[in-house]
């Protein structure tokens, strides 16, 4: 198994505006507790985690109402190096119905904690594309599949059902073939943090 999932941190970089990420101690044994529990704060996009329709769709779906089959399977990493991932980019790829793309980009220098200047997306040409080719879930590494100027990418999957699982740690990940595995927090909302790792097929 191979974790792509980000360690929750103080200082994490969320999305500008967005909850920032803390955690404090509230019982604990320097305090002369008997035991220890922490609270944690945090955005329902901090870190690695999914996007539902609900994210940009009114009355769209939230992460509730899928089940975990939905969001496992079989994935395939692709690995383009150019700030646009566009479809000419895509269409020499094998890409089948139901396939779970992700892409590792030249964001996977991305630490965690500093924004990079320009990050890798994915092009309204290259979602238009995935989506026409019915996949089953979209991921990149980084906080958001679009130029961070517009929404375009995620309005084109989510109006399509299908889920954007971002900001996964695909640094030490090769381009192939896996079966991913991705669990949300099941909660009612648009989007939420996952536990999220590939197995080798």
């Amino acid at each position: 198994m191979i974790d792509i999932t980000r360690k929750l941190t103080e200082g994490i970089y969320v999305y500008p505006g967005d909850p920032i990420f803390t955690e404090k101690e509230v019982f604990s044994f320097s305090k002369g507790d008997h035991y220890t529990v922490t609270k944690l704060s945090l955005g329902t996009h901090t870190g690695t985690h999914i996007d539902a329709p609900a994210h940009f769709i009114k009355n769209g779906r939230k992460i509730s109402s899928y089940k975990l089959d939905d969001l496992c399977g079989k994935a395939k990493v692709f690995e383009i190096r150019e700030a646009e991932i566009k479809k000419s980019d895509l269409e020499k790829s094998e890409i089948e119905c139901g396939d779970i793309i992700l892409f590792k980009t030249a964001n996977s220098i991305f630490d965690g904690k500093i924004p990079l200047k320009n990050p890798a997306y994915i092009s309204e040409s290259a979602a238009k594309y995935l989506v026409s080719k019915k996949i089953k879930l979209v991921g990149i590494d980084y906080i958001t599949v679009d130029n961070e100027a517009s929404f375009t990418s995620h309005l084109i999957f989510l109006n399509s059902e299908i889920p954007i699982l971002e900001n996964i740690d695909l640094s030490s990940v090769r381009p192939g073939k896996y079966r991913l595995y991705c669990f949300p927090l099941n909660t009612d909302t648009e989007a939420a943090p996952v536990r999220v790792a590939l197995e080798v097929i």
